[in-house]
C-alpha cells in the first residue's frame, strides 16, 4: 500500500517537483575531503528501511506537519518508507567532530533519488557524510532554525564506497596534515 501511495504521489505532484539524480561527477579525494562535513571508515551493524519522518528531529517533524497539514500528498510522502537507515560502528574518523562510536547514516532507498544502495551488514565502507538531508528539497520551506535530522546523510554522488585501502591512506594523510 505504501508503495502505491508513493507512486501516486510521484505521478501526481512528483512530475513537477521530483528531481532525478544527477551527479556532477565525483571529485578527487582531496577535493571531497575539503568539501565534506564528515568522513569515516565504518562497519555496517544493521540496515533497515524507515520513513523520512523517522529521520527528523521532533521539532522539525512538527513544523513540517503544521506547514503541510492540508497537503495530504506531502504528508503521505513524509510517512512512506523511502529511506535506508544504517547503524554504523566507527572504525576511524577522518573528518568530523564529536562523533560517537556508533552513528546513524541515512540515504534514499532508490538510485533515482541518489541513494547509495551498496551498504551490506558486516562490511566496511568509507563514507562521506553531510548533516543535510537529500530529501530536504521536498520540505525546504520549513526551516525556522530547527535541527533537520537525528543522523547523517550520504548518497551515490559522493565518494562513499566499500573500504579501499589506497583511499584510506590518502584520507589518513589529509587528516594528519
Amino acid at each position: 500500500m505504501r508503495v502505491l501511495l508513493t507512486l501516486i504521489f510521484f505521478f501526481t505532484i512528483g512530475i513537477h517537483t521530483a528531481k532525478a539524480c544527477k551527479c556532477q561527477g565525483v571529485n578527487d579525494v582531496q577535493t571531497e575531503f575539503e568539501g565534506t562535513e564528515v568522513i569515516v571508515h565504518g562497519k555496517v551493524l544493521s540496515k533497515s528501511i524507515v520513513s523520512y519522518a523517522s529521520t527528523l528531529s521532533t521539532e522539525k517533524l512538527n513544523a513540517i506537519r503544521e506547514k503541510y497539514k492540508s497537503d495530504s500528498q506531502k504528508l503521505a510522502f513524509l510517512e512512506s518508507e523511502s529511506i535506508i537507515k544504517v547503524e554504523l560502528e566507527i572504525i576511524e574518523s577522518y573528518k568530523g567532530n564529536g562523533l560517537k562510536n556508533n552513528i546513524t547514516v541515512y540515504t534514499s532507498k532508490t538510485g533515482a533519488s541518489c541513494g547509495f544502495l551498496g551498504f551490506k551488514v558486516d562490511e566496511d565502507f568509507l563514507i562521506y557524510l553531510s548533516q543535510k538531508s537529500q530529501m530536504e528539497f521536498m520540505f525546504a520551506k520549513v526551516s525556522n532554525g530547527t535541527k533537520d535530522s537525528s543522523g547523517l546523510w550520504t548518497n551515490h554522488c559522493t565518494r562513499t564506497k566499500g573500504f579501499d585501502k589506497s583511499e584510506h591512506e590518502k584520507l589518513y594523510k589529509l587528516k594528519n596534515g
